[in-house]
């Protein structure tokens, strides 16, 4: 799947797409100040990426494997799952995807988020490539 992590300043992605073969593609996005990260089917990501781009007025597309970390540019965390609901989150870190644990518990002992995504792909084997970094505002 993937990994995207965040804290309220900067998020990261790995870029390992995982189907019949292996490729690389972008999970991370910045639009108007906020960073939007995406796990799961990319075509449905790429259709919640847009959706969120064109103002997220309406409700949200109807994808089926998408998860989504929003980092807007006040810092808020908000989060996407795949039952179609956004929520924001307490806490200072974040993550998604089948590295999101590893992830996130590297999180919790000190690792920014680039060397989250690292750390999660020394343990997922869904996790991989050149991290992609951004920073919000």
């Amino acid at each position: 799947m993937t990994t995207i992590v965040c804290n309220r300043e900067v998020m990261a992605g790995d870029t390992l797409i995982v189907s019949d073969t292996k490729a690389t593609a972008t999970k991370v996005f910045k639009h108007r100040g906020s960073c939007i990260g995406v796990a799961g089917s990319y075509i449905d990501c790429l259709e919640f990426v847009r959706w969120w781009k064109a103002g997220a007025k309406d409700e949200p597309p109807e994808v089926q494997e998408v998860d989504a970390l929003v980092l807007t540019k006040d810092g808020k965390i908000l989060m996407f799952n795949q039952h179609h609901s956004f929520f924001e989150l307490e806490d200072p870190y974040a993550a998604i995807g089948s590295g999101g644990a590893a992830a996130l518990g590297a999180m919790w002992a000190g690792a920014c988020p680039k060397q989250a995504i690292k750390i999660a792909g020394k343990i997922d084997p869904c996790t991989g490539g050149k991290p992609t970094i951004r920073r919000r505002g």
